[in-house]
């Protein structure tokens, strides 16, 4: 498109911008002097008759041709989301389990770890890296679920004489969206694409915390100290996300947000009002970093050592992301209380016994968000 013809082309004019991307994409118009990809103009094809009542299309042409990279997303009403209950879809447990379990690192980092730090295996330590890359895009977890772990998650109440009105131990919500990329599997089949579980307090004066809180000894490190002070005074306002996360093909469409956001709001409008006297007032989150491994005999070896010279600390970029610019009408923003530093976590690996195997260690960066 010359600029002539963009001058030309009036807010209204969509139906001749849709022409034009056809053009090129076909053969029959010359001016793709830019060299934008064919699979980049399929896109703004799409996206152009999508919104052909809009000035958005027209925009996002101009931002190609000006060298900017597309970037499909999702419009934010287009995502549906959902607080479940084991009532609404009775596979959800065996759905939930296998989406989590799809990014467990832990035994293939140990795999390779062991490999490089013992004979120098170039091949483990691609892959290492090759870890930390996966993470930062997708992130990943570290212990296995199983449909029954989701299932009780979906049921588990407070109740009893002590307890007026029953409550849930934990809120679990899902999203789901058609992929933006009509060339995508998943262009026609809306599914479960994300979720968030909230495990949620007991609702009592001095409630067990739900919380590995810091400790000094340790190594731990506290960031906002009247944040701890609270959670130490008030442990039944303080819950926790267990768990969140996004089907791979589905990734960085604000899926895994809207997801929490759904959750977050169900407590503040249904749960808080069944539990008037001890709210839920904050929701923290822990983020994983892996820093190195426990040997066998005993032996830390960390990423970055002379063992594995060329090895970063493999942290959940993906999560951090998500929390540090999360935006939401149900709370404020995700802020640092505290790190927890050097957890040691076993994996046993096929050849392994239960008292020699190997270990993970790990640190953990909690943030908190107050709900408003």
């Amino acid at each position: 498109m010359s600029s002539d013809t963009r001058d030309n082309t009036g807010p209204d004019s969509e139906e001749t911008l849709v022409r034009q991307i056809e053009g090129i994409i076909e053969g029959d118009t010359t001016d793709n002097s830019d060299g934008l990809s064919a699979h980049d103009l399929k896109f703004a094809l799409d996206i152009a008759l999508r919104m052909r009542k809009s000035r958005e299309s027209k925009l996002v042409v101009e931002q190609l041709q000006q060298g900017a990279t597309l970037r499909l997303r999702i419009p934010l009403s287009e995502i549906q989301t959902r607080v479940l209950t084991p009532r609404v879809y009775l596979r959800w447990p065996v759905v939930l389990a296998a989406l989590h379990n799809g990014h467990l690192i832990g035994k293939q980092v140990v795999e390779n770890a062991v490999q490089y730090a013992e004979d120098g295996n170039a091949k483990a330590r691609l892959t290492l890296q090759q870890h930390a890359v996966h993470a930062n895009k997708y992130g990943y977890f570290l212990f296995r679920y199983d449909a029954k772990t989701i299932d009780y998650r979906l049921r588990a109440e407070y109740s009893g004489e002590n307890f007026p009105q029953a409550t849930p131990k934990f809120v679990v919500s899902a999203s789901d969206a058609l992929h933006p990329d009509s060339q995508h599997e998943l262009h026609k089949k809306s599914v479960c694409s994300a979720d968030c579980q909230l495990h949620l307090p007991k609702p009592k004066a001095n409630a067990p915390t739900i919380l590995d809180l810091p400790d000094a000894s340790r190594g731990d490190e506290v960031t906002d100290v009247s944040w701890l002070q609270r959670a130490t005074d008030e442990p039944q306002g303080i819950a926790l996300v267990e768990d969140i996360q996004c089907r791979k093909d589905m990734t960085q469409f604000g899926l895994s947000s809207k997801a929490m956001d759904a959750g977050l709001l169900h407590v503040r409008e249904k749960v808080n009002p069944l539990r008037p006297e001890f709210p839920v007032t904050d929701v923290a989150a822990a983020i994983a970093s892996i820093k190195g491994i426990v040997m066998k005999d005993g032996r830390k070896v960390f990423f970055g050592s002379k063992e594995m010279p060329d090895i970063t600390p493999i942290g959940n970029g993906r999560s951090m992301y998500t929390f540090e610019h999360f935006n939401s009408e149900n709370c404020e923003s995700f802020l640092p209380v505290y790190t927890l530093r050097g957890r040691e976590y076993p994996v046993v690996l096929p050849d392994d016994t239960k008292n020699e195997h190997y270990k993970l260690i790990v640190d953990w960066f909690v943030k908190s968000a107050r709900l408003k």
